[in-house]
């Protein structure tokens, strides 16, 4: 493979040299390779791995050979030091360590995620440079080359003839073979040997001459031009001293310079060789033929011609430009220095250590000009190189540097493919930088989302709302096996969900997790939401079980951005309705760790008394007063604790955060969802105006508590005025605030100030609840529970506004009808004996039929005895009919029968035109049996309701085992029932009824023990 065979080949010269000189260096490698692996299998040395890089697949190729097995060499680790040598060997044959299968795998999965294109990586030592050309190595014959003999025999016969008749001396010799042999140079082989005794023999000629000056004439020159292109130091100087010379031939002027600009670099300065290297440019090209070629000793440069001294003149250039590249990159001429790397730099030619240094400065100084798709592309070549070994962790400091957006798609792809190397197989698994990275290529490679997009990676079996979003994922599990999952202040977790935070607000995620049925994807998605927070804050609680402990102290403390994301990520997707479930773990991570941001603004702060005033104001519109900026995700997290504080009995915090829900939610969210605020804000309301001291506030604080309520309810059905639940509790709210307010004022003076106020509250209230029971009542089903409530309800508004009393008795007629429809048992007897396995709502719905029992029974006995009224027979017959069908009411009857269910204002009204139909003509006859019977109907009608008041007081008694039941089944605490100064109230109107009703029966002595009991019950207040 030596140069010099192939110049020996005479006219036969291969044009390739080149090509076969690089496949020699090739072959070379690869037989050093084989046998050094021969070498190790004979010896059956144990190799000491210094990398675990080469894998079990390489051996495979390299040995797939006959009779060789790949157990035979599994003894081999994966050090080989062939692998370390030949860096030309791996990437030329674009070999390629495989894994374990798991990691191939994982190579696999994390290239999916990423959404990378083949790898188009150009191996760096295959890289050229764009303008390097090399000199021509062919020697062109000008002259019939002679063999050694034949040269031999012409240059004795030569010397022989020249002294043939005189006796020449040494020096004389010398001289004529020194110019024989610079006469016939071109046609014999100077060999190393030969170019040394020619070398000497021209020293000798020269120290014979004391002064150089005598051996400069012209017919000297050949000789000096021959030792000048063999490399002698004295001949380079005489001949740059004859240059100056006219009668100079052109062919030794041509030699000459060619000599000084090639083996005078040792002698003069570089400037001066290439100075006549343009000199000898101008020569050829002022020649009249430009064609014309010369031929020259220098080894290598044996073809002088324009293209030839053009490629050497390029390659002085370049030379002197790679010289200059880390003086040109100091001063931060970056442009140049990619310039001349790019076109003169031979990445092949040099060692490892020079590749890493010019291939680094390459890399910064696309850096430093913000050329990202440079910088990348020869990122990945790098990394391609270094395989992991040394040089890689620089490298990858610059990925780090790389602005992904600005790369284009198919480097950022084969950066990828780098990336993912490193991280599975080179030992980088715990940096957190580097996955970061690959997620951002990961993201532009992904490119941008849409409905269409997303279908179909859901489709195709992806676990994350994005594909990207799996690299993070993937990524959290490897640097928490390192422990690194909480360094640099949790960075990590905290770009994770800020990530996510992006993602899930993407209009067309959103749009198709509202379209689509995407629960695997939302449920990975939050169980990687949760694990972060619980990494950061160690909640949500709750979930613990479900999480890893992936160490840190779960401590930090988040800013308003952090805040900001994690509650965007917990909110539900859907605000839920005013009877749906609240985010507990929202609420847990506000409680703990994010108390700040519940602060109001300056604005939310005037914006709440405004709010007040619109309330006061009572004027039905959705125009109410606004902040100048809105936010969703305020207004959510709001509306979240309004309802979480309102099912925890905070009334006071429930309507607070209300408030600021109204005034923080943007104008484009549905009626529905203001609808369920407004209805939260009056359930609040009303709740904290029956839990407030009336006597302890003044009348503007009682005030608000009345607007809140009344007209929140107001407001929730303007925005839904079909709601039955809420038209229901707005009756029930607006009948029960009245009572309370009542109660209020009776015990205020006649000259108090606020009796006025209470006056003015109650007025139209119990108007404005029957309304409202009976625009619910078509709305509900038989047997809902709220119908009989509305029936029992309007029973009472009946009695307090002294309606007819057909309206009184047909309401609790009929509440007690539907109550049956929803499904109450009435036992045949009471059971003394306790029941373990009772139900709450059976034995609540027990009680209250007993309730409309004696509720009904107890309206007629105070209209019987209270009332002023002469009573007619037909108004009697009514109460009759109503006594007698409440009878067979489930309460208390004995066997079946169906009269409960008749409608007892048709059998009063049958009774009455029977009754007419049977009158006397006499007229003393017939007032005298009307008041026989009406007499009768009285003491009928008071005596079936003393019967009803005896069996519910033996069905209600304290020592029966209903109470017990009551006991067992739920704990009611005094502050659940509690309603203010309720208790004192109803015991003060008990007790006058009570004596009342001893003193029209002269029962002296029970009007003794209740006037003696109410008097001395401390909590009576001697009332």
């Amino acid at each position: 493979f030596s140069k010099q065979a192939i110049v020996i080949c005479g006219t036969n010269v291969l044009d390739e040299f080149e090509d076969v000189h690089d496949v020699s260096n090739d072959l070379m490698d690869c037989v050093n390779v084989i046998q050094d692996l021969i070498d190790k299998i004979v010896s059956n040395e144990v190799i000491q791995s210094a990398s675990n890089i080469v894998k079990n697949k390489i051996l495979v190729d390299i040995f797939s050979v006959e009779g060789c097995k790949y157990s035979d060499f599994e003894f081999m680790n994966s050090g080989l030091d062939w692998r370390r040598r030949s860096i030309r060997f791996r990437a030329e044959f674009n070999i390629e360590e495989s894994g374990s299968e798991n990691d191939q795998i994982l190579i696999a999965s994390l290239l999916n995620y990423s959404c990378a294109q083949e790898s188009s990586i150009i191996p760096l030592l295959s890289a050229k440079s764009s303008s390097m050309a090399g000199l021509s190595a062919k020697r062109i014959p000008l002259h019939v080359l002679m063999d050694d003999r034949a040269s031999l025999r012409r240059c004795v016969t030569y010397l022989a003839r020249r002294f043939m008749d005189t006796n020449g001396q040494i020096f004389e010799v010398l001289e004529q073979l020194l110019f024989w042999y610079s006469k016939n140079c071109f046609c014999i082989i100077i060999t190393d040997h030969l170019r040394e005794v020619i070398i000497g023999c021209y020293a000798r000629w020269i120290t014979n001459f004391g002064n150089t000056s005598m051996i400069r004439g012209d017919g000297f020159l050949p000789i000096h031009t021959m030792l000048a292109e063999l490399g002698s130091e004295k001949a380079i100087f005489i001949c740059y001293s004859s240059l100056s010379s006219l009668f100079l031939e052109q062919e030794l002027r041509v030699r000459i310079l060619w000599s000084i600009a090639i083996n005078g670099t040792s002698t003069f300065p570089f400037q001066v060789c290439k100075n006549h290297l343009w000199m000898l440019l101008a020569t050829l090209k002022s020649s009249c033929n430009s064609e014309i070629k010369y031929q020259s000793l220098i080894n290598g440069y044996e073809l002088i011609n324009l293209e030839t001294v053009q490629n050497l003149i390029a390659q002085m250039e370049r030379r002197e430009s790679l010289e200059a590249i880390q003086r040109l990159f100091d001063s931060r001429q970056f442009d140049r220095v990619v310039d001349i790397i790019i076109d003169n730099f031979s990445w092949k030619d040099v060692d490892r250590s020079a590749i890493l240094s010019t291939a680094m400065i390459l890399v910064d100084s696309y850096l430093q000009l913000n050329d990202m798709n440079g910088a990348s592309e020869w990122i990945s070549r790098l990394l391609d190189f270094t395989g992991g070994l040394a040089g890689t962790q620089e490298v990858i400091e610059r990925v780090k540097q790389l602005a992904i957006e600005n790369i284009c798609i198919e480097n950022i792809s084969n950066l990828v493919h780098c990336i993912v190397h490193l991280l599975v197989l080179d030992g980088y698994e715990s940096d957190t930088a580097l996955w970061l990275v690959l997620y951002r290529c990961a993201f532009h490679l992904e490119g941008e989302h849409t409905v269409e997009t997303l279908s179909e990676l859901y489709d195709g079996g992806c676990q994350m709302l994005t594909s990207a979003l799996n690299i993070l994922v993937t990524a959290h599990e490897a640097i928490a096996k390192h422990g690194k999952c909480f360094i640099d202040n949790h960075s990590f977790p905290l770009f994770v969900l800020n990530e996510f935070s992006k993602i899930r607000a993407h209009p067309a995620v959103i749009e198709v997790l509202s379209t689509r049925e995407c629960s695997e994807q939302s449920r990975a998605f939050m169980d990687e939401v949760h694990q972060c927070l619980f990494c950061l804050y160690g909640c949500p609680s709750r979930r613990k079980r479900q999480l890893e402990e992936h160490g840190g102290t779960h401590n930090h403390e988040p800013s308003l951005g952090d805040i900001e994301n994690v509650l965007s990520l917990l909110l539900p997707d859907k605000i839920p309705p005013y009877d749906g479930n609240c985010s507990f773990d929202l609420i847990e991570f506000m409680q703990k760790k994010a108390s700040s941001f519940l602060e109001p603004t300056e604005d939310e702060k005037e914006k709440l008394f405004a709010f007040d005033r619109f309330i006061a104001q009572g004027e039905i519109h959705e125009n109410w007063p606004r902040c100048a900026k809105s936010s969703q995700l305020r207004s959510g997290v709001f509306y979240q604790l309004a309802l979480h504080s309102y099912r925890n009995h905070k009334v006071d915090e429930a309507v607070y955060y209300a408030k600021l829900f109204l005034l923080c939610a943007p104008v484009t969210l549905s009626d529905e969802v203001f609808f369920w605020d407004w209805t939260v804000l009056a359930f609040a309301a009303t709740t904290a105006f029956f839990t407030a001291s009336f006597l302890l506030v003044d009348e503007d604080e009682m005030s608000l508590h009345f607007d809140s309520s009344v007209f929140s309810f107001r407001m929730a059905l303007f925005f839904d005025p079909f709601d039955r639940y809420v038209i229901f509790n707005f009756g029930s709210a607006l009948y029960q605030i009245n009572s309370r307010i009542r109660r209020y004022r009776d015990k205020l003076s006649v000259d108090d100030i606020r009796h006025r106020w209470a006056d003015r509250r109650m007025k139209g209230l119990l108007e404005e609840s029957r309304r409202q029971f009976e625009i619910c009542i078509p709305c509900l089903p038989d047997g809902d529970v709220d119908k009989w409530r509305c029936h029992y309800f309007l029973a009472k508004i009946a009695e307090k506004c002294e309606k007819p009393l057909e309206d009184v008795f047909h309401h609790y007629h009929e509440s007690a009808l539907q109550l049956e429809a929803a499904g109450v048992q009435y036992p045949s007897r009471i059971n003394t004996k306790r029941q373990e396995h009772a139900e709450a709502i059976e034995m609540s719905n027990l009680l209250i039929s007993y309730l409309i029992h004696y509720r009904a029974y107890a309206s007629l006995m105070k209209y019987l005895l209270e009332k002023e009224t002469d009573w007619n027979r037909e108004d009697l017959m009514l109460m009759h009919a109503f006594a007698v069908c409440f009878r067979s009411h489930g309460v208390c009857k004995q066997k079946e029968s169906d009269e409960f269910s008749q409608c007892p204002q048709v059998k009063a009204t049958v009774s009455s035109l029977i009754y007419r139909c049977t009158v006397s003509s006499d007229t003393v006859q017939e007032v005298l049996e009307d008041l026989v019977e009406r007499i009768a109907l009285k003491l009928e009608i008071l005596h079936f309701c003393e019967e009803a008041f005896n069996i519910c007081i033996r069905r209600i008694d304290e020592k029966s085992s209903i109470m017990n039941d009551l006991q067992n089944v739920i704990t009611i605490f005094c502050k659940d029932i509690d309603r203010g100064d309720a208790l004192q109230y109803h015991l003060a109107r008990i007790s006058a009824l009570a004596i009342y009703l001893s003193s029209l029966l002269d029962d002296f002595e029970a009007l003794a023990i209740l006037i003696h009991t109410f008097c001395t019950l401390d909590f009576c207040n001697n009332t």
